[in-house]
């Protein structure tokens, strides 16, 4: 059952519905969802591409891998090979945090 009662509707241009639909697609929220949003001044973002949480996973476990390298290296006294190590993992960081 619906909890809206009320009906908005409004016409479009072929270049502004294409526009629309584009937006939809790309937040992954029906119509109504997307407008509901876009009233209530909410943020909608793009969804999240395909494989991207195994990604994420993947990268995590490789800095963390890439951080034990480095805790090593330290213990040891290899500070250059500790400093390339943190470098990666800042790296990894940082593509991580471009991809969202």
């Amino acid at each position: 059952m619906r909890n809206s009662n009320n009906q908005v509707v409004f016409h479009l241009n072929d270049k502004d519905y294409d526009h629309f639909l584009k937006q939809i697609n790309a937040s992954g929220f029906t119509k109504a969802a997307y407008f509901r949003k876009l009233i209530r001044g909410q943020n909608i973002k793009p969804k999240t591409p395909e494989g991207y949480g195994e990604l994420v996973c993947e990268i995590s476990k490789i800095g963390n891998d890439i951080n034990q390298i480095a805790y090593q290296a330290n213990v040891v006294g290899y500070t250059q090979d500790s400093k390339t190590a943190l470098a990666l993992l800042e790296k990894c960081i940082k593509l991580m945090r471009e991809m969202r």
